[in-house]
């Protein structure tokens, strides 16, 4: 098959097509011929050596799990790229016949740094961990411009801050093939990040804070639950962008009052967003109801303070990231709130010092940051983006009964294939590089147009 691949440390140029074996999928995974795919800024910043370490270890593991090479073999300088899209299964592993169909429309998220990535012809993926039936009332590119931020989101506010999703709505629950997951409420649902799925591990911690002395131990070391007596409150910092805006609709469909932060520049989605929603109330008493007001807040404007009242607020999601941002946050929760944040410095870190001495140093610098935010009685987290079926199935469900808006970032489409890698590569660059003016388009590949 047809993939384009990366180099570490190399500009983004060099991004080109080669010929690799279309690989077979083992009993719990899935062979997709990919149709769509959508350029994210992790996969610009791949190009630049960021996670190249990390990427290394992953696909190492992979290399074990299908047995296609050792523990200590080279480190490998390609790079997959591609982190979400939409495509057609085309060949099922002996465990997924029943649930899944040959030529079954699938949108999936794989693993970040993992052997497959969706800039390619096809891409074998964890039915249980990656992909999930896409909703048949999105386009191709619609599609594939959704999977990584739903799961980046999901991983925030359920894994992180300890949300547990409600039971999706009547019109919706005929949509979705599977309960939704529930919080691990601990650093275990980044196993996910190496193909492993932590549920039975977490039943057995769970067991483990049961027994006396040893479950205070292990809760010592945790941050602060989130309590069910919180207030349904929270605040998305940076939320214009398309792991924002997911946020956004997922809180506000799990009954929160929403503040959303945005510069005046690009608050265009956001202020998009609220303008559909009240369409769809006009038309929808009960859904108009149901979903809380979005309060905007031009943070270049004014201060987050002077809008959200102290000790006010459940969860703050931090997709801007520093110290003012931390420093500032805890104040405005209240105890057992949760402060997660996008920008942790555990990749930087272990991009900077190697896996070992980055991996010590990353961790001090959580450790010191929890210990700051225990202080107030609130837990603090570095969220890594997991794949996850349940958020793809989740918000698929919510789509298809009409419960979801989307399309609220315009998308540039390449239509030339995987030709196009490099210039889609550097439209995204470019567009994230925008300081004013409207909200970056999305860009997306269509994957499976005629080469030229």
């Amino acid at each position: 098959m047809v993939v384009s691949e990366g180099e570490s440390d190399a500009p983004l140029q060099v991004a080109r097509l080669a010929e690799r074996p279309v690989q077979q999928p083992l009993a719990d995974e899935m062979l997709v011929r990919v149709k769509a795919t959508a350029v994210n800024p992790i996969d610009t910043m791949m190009c630049g050596g960021y996670g190249r370490d990390l990427v290394s270890l992953t696909q190492r593991l992979d290399g074990l799990r299908s047995g296609e090479c050792s523990a200590s073999g080279g480190s490998p300088s390609q790079l997959s790229l591609g982190r979400e899209g939409v495509g057609e299964v085309v060949s099922l592993g002996s465990a997924l016949w029943g649930p899944w169909r040959i030529g079954q429309r699938v949108w999936f998220s794989p693993r970040v740094g993992g052997s497959q990535g969706t800039f390619a012809e096809y891409v074998v993926l964890r039915a249980d961990l990656e992909a999930g039936a896409a909703p048949d009332n999105l386009s191709d590119p619609e599609a594939a411009a959704l999977p990584f931020a739903i799961c980046t989101a999901w991983t925030a506010l359920v894994e992180c801050a300890g949300i547990t999703p409600p039971a999706l709505p009547a019109a919706a629950a005929k949509f979705s093939s599977r309960a939704p997951q529930r919080s691990s409420n601990s650093p275990l649902y980044l196993l996910r990040s190496v193909g492993v799925e932590p549920t039975k591990l977490q039943h057995g911690l769970d067991a483990l804070k049961q027994v006396p002395v040893l479950g205070d131990a292990i809760s010592s070391v945790l941050p602060p639950a989130l309590s069910e007596s919180a207030p349904r409150r929270a605040l998305v910092h940076g939320a214009s962008g398309a792991v924002g805006l997911v946020a956004v609709q997922l809180l506000q469909r799990w009954g929160y009052e929403v503040y959303a932060t945005t510069l005046r520049s690009t608050r265009a989605s956001l202020d998009e967003l609220s303008r559909k929603q009240k369409e769809a109330a006009n038309t929808n008493e009960e859904e108009g109801r149901l979903l809380p007001t979005i309060h905007v807040i031009e943070s270049d404007q004014q201060d987050i303070s002077s809008v959200v009242q102290a000790g006010s607020l459940s969860v703050f999601l931090d997709g801007v990231g520093g110290s003012r941002v931390f420093e500032s946050a805890l104040p405005l929760l209240a105890r057992s709130g949760q402060l997660v944040t996008l920008r942790g410095e555990g990749v930087m870190k272990i991009d900077e010092e190697g896996i070992l001495q980055g991996a010590i140093k990353g961790g001090s610098a959580l450790a010191h940051a929890r210990s700051r935010a225990a202080f107030h009685g609130v837990g603090y987290h570095w969220c890594v983006s997991t794949p996850s079926a349940s958020a793809l199935d989740y918000v698929g469900a919510l789509v298809r009964a009409g419960l979801w808006q989307t399309h609220l970032q315009p998308l540039a489409v390449w239509d030339d294939g995987l030709d196009a890698a490099p210039h889609a590569l550097q439209t995204a660059l470019d567009e994230s590089k925008q300081s004013s003016g409207d909200k970056p388009r999305h860009v997306v590949l269509i994957a499976d147009s005629k080469r030229r």
